[in-house]
């Protein structure tokens, strides 16, 4: 995708799932609202439905030019060196290039390194996904 090209966001269904603004072709949906890019604490919810399981692995880039996604959470590779960065308000998380996560549902946070157009990976036994969504 070239840079300033229009984002071609997943749009959000109809389906109620149990997260809100859910975005995904399903089992799985990402829910909440678009993240803010230079931002690491847009805290996003993920749902898993009709009965698949994990474990899902999570993963993302910049589409639209230079930048990286990371998530919080268990890196997928042990030997992931993660960064770790607090809030002013005492929060503190690391974040990865790729996590994992055993369960159905769950929320993390999702830092984009800078505004712009990211497609977010998911894989599970069952099931795969690309959901796009734009950093403003």
């Amino acid at each position: 995708m070239s840079s300033g090209s229009s984002c071609p966001v997943t749009p959000v269904g109809s389906r109620k799932v149990g997260v809100t603004d859910p975005r995904g072709r399903g089992p799985f949906y990402l829910g909440g609202p678009m993240p803010k890019g230079n931002f690491p604490w847009n805290k996003t919810g993920w749902m898993l439905v009709d009965g698949a399981h994990g474990p899902v692995l999570f993963r993302g880039s910049r589409v639209d030019g230079a930048g990286t996604l990371t998530f919080s959470g268990t890196p997928a590779d042990p030997s992931e060196v993660g960064v770790t960065l607090s809030s002013g308000g005492g929060v503190s998380a690391t974040f990865y290039e790729r996590v994992m996560d055993r369960g159905t549902d769950d929320a993390f946070y999702v830092y984009p390194a800078t505004a712009g157009c990211y497609a977010l990976q998911v894989d599970g036994p069952s099931f795969e996904d690309v959901i796009v969504i734009n950093a403003g």
